[in-house]
């Protein structure tokens, strides 16, 4: 009876460590990524009052463009009026239009608007239009800026105005988990076959490590 709850007891040692992958694998290799546009914060457009338009545009640099972040200042307290995203392609068309309540916002950290992949983005223009809706002096947020023109590839323009900087945005690309691991692999320069390897022969440690422990468990019970 001893020997068989021993033997049981390795047998989970393979799906807690399967289990353990999993959950690096999923946490360091997301379906998703982050590109930052103009990450220059420079000044702001003081508090945005009731009716002011914010738009900026960008040329996207990948496909599945999915979500925008724009960076905001709350002046460190929650405020109560909303704000209107709006998503337009480079012939002025509408392709998202979503109403968000500013409370949700953190001050000097991105918020970002999520919406269905666009799977065919990369090199095409777009327009984020920005609107308040029921804002007032101390009631509502403000949006971070650079002074000069760092991003080149697009332009802002506040109530129609062009800018000489650009808002402090950033967006968001839908990636398959495989494509971020392969992307991770360029990035540290290792061959495939080579990094599998190694993975494997971490998870066999692992899985030995757990033996060890189970063993003496075992044998101090």
């Amino acid at each position: 009876m001893k020997n068989i709850k021993f033997w049981k007891l390795l047998v989970c040692v393979l799906p807690i460590s399967l289990l353990f992958l999993s959950i690096v694998y999923f946490m360091y290799f997301p379906n998703s990524a982050v590109s930052v546009y103009n990450p220059k914060v420079e000044g702001n457009f003081g508090e945005l009052n009731d009716g002011m338009v914010i738009e900026q545009s960008l040329l996207c640099k990948e496909n599945n463009l999915n979500s925008i972040g724009i960076m905001f200042g709350t002046y460190k307290r929650k405020n109560r009026n909303k704000l209107q995203f709006t998503l337009l392609n480079q012939n002025g068309e509408v392709l998202f239009k979503k109403t968000a309540s500013c409370k949700k916002m953190k001050d000097n950290e991105y918020y970002y608007f999520s919406f269905d992949k666009i799977t065919d983005s990369k090199d095409k223009q777009f327009t984020v239009q920005l609107r308040t809706i029921n804002a007032e002096q101390g009631n509502t947020v403000t949006l971070w800026t650079s002074k000069n023109n760092y991003y080149n590839e697009g332009s802002c323009k506040f109530n129609g105005i062009i800018q000489a900087g650009d808002i402090n945005f950033s967006a968001g690309f839908y990636r398959d988990r495989i494509v971020n691991f392969n992307s991770f692999l360029n990035s540290i320069n290792v061959n495939k076959n080579i990094f599998i390897a190694i993975f494997i022969l971490l998870y066999i440690s692992m899985f030995l490590i757990i033996s060890t422990v189970i063993i003496h468990i075992y044998n101090f019970l």
